[in-house]
């Protein structure tokens, strides 16, 4: 019995699993240099927006404080700009996920690679989020 469980722990040992660190980097065989600039951008436009939504937020707020006239459209509004400022933080963490699953730093350097579609629309879809956020949060503080 324990020879049999030596036996089976020595097969174990000696045996080779190869597992893929990077599982999508296979196809490209590349790493895009490009894709790292537009993830950063992404993550930037991202806490560019958190930021702007917060100093708006403490802007308007500072607003009602002075002016002691509190509206009632305006906390849906504030709900609004916080909900486009939320949606950003998505954005920007699956075009992190998308960048790691994806550059493998080992490979050869180019400046794009078919992934660079991706996550240019990432960065798209960021630059709409933080424009309707700016938007939205700029109707707050106005009188």
């Amino acid at each position: 019995m324990l020879s049999n469980i030596s036996l089976q722990l020595a097969v174990l040992a000696s045996t080779t699993i190869h597992d893929d660190r990077i599982p999508l980097s296979k196809y490209t065989n590349t790493f895009a240099v490009g894709n790292l600039i537009l993830m950063l951008l992404t993550v930037i436009e991202a806490i560019i927006t958190v930021a702007l939504a917060i100093h708006m937020y403490n802007k308007s707020d500072e607003y009602h404080h002075l002016s002691h006239n509190s509206k009632s459209d305006s906390p849906q509004q504030l709900q609004s700009n916080h909900m486009s400022a939320a949606m950003s933080v998505p954005v920007a963490a699956i075009a992190i996920a998308e960048f790691f699953f994806t550059e493998n730093i080992h490979m050869p350097v180019v400046l794009f690679d078919r992934y660079s579609i991706v996550m240019a629309l990432f960065l798209c879809l960021q630059s709409l989020v933080s424009f309707r956020s700016i938007k939205s949060g700029t109707r707050c503080i106005t009188p």
